[in-house]
């Protein structure tokens, strides 16, 4: 799991399903699904990196 310097955005690799899940972060902290992207054999060991123009 990784949450982005500005605080807006998490991101969450789910490796038991093969997806990664983006989430936009609301100023209350509540979580919105805002993108999912599968595909990823679902056993595995993953790392997550996240990259951000700023």
């Amino acid at each position: 799991m990784a949450l982005n310097p500005a605080g807006d955005s998490l991101y969450q690799l789910v490796g038991n399903t093969g997806e990664v899940l983006a989430f936009d972060v609301a100023e209350n902290g509540s979580l919105s699904l805002r993108e999912s992207s599968g595909g990823l054999p679902t056993l595995g060991t993953y790392g997550l990196v996240v990259l951000e123009d700023g």
